[in-house]
């Protein structure tokens, strides 16, 4: 009789089922099916992560466009002052 988890002379893993009735267990379906699963639900969190990057990639470049523009505008002003005297 085999205990569970034992090494086989092959050195495979035996694992008895001793205790659980036939026909009951995981099916290739099953498996499947959560691969499929797990699958969505790491393309989803991609996405999430993908929507949010982009967000704050939008947010810096606004911030540089708007700072390069005040930036531009008191240099501008400055080098008419300089001009003017």
């Amino acid at each position: 009789m085999a205990t569970k988890n034992s090494m086989t002379p092959s050195g495979g893993i035996f694992q008895s089922h001793q205790g659980v009735p036939h026909g009951v267990g995981i099916s290739p379906m099953t498996i499947q099916q959560q691969i499929i699963q797990d699958a969505q639900k790491q393309a989803q969190e991609r996405w999430k992560i993908l929507r949010e990057t982009q967000s704050k990639i939008f947010e810096i470049q606004q911030d540089i466009t708007a700072h390069r523009a005040r930036t531009g505008d008191i240099a501008r002003r400055a080098w008419e002052q300089y001009i003017r005297q």
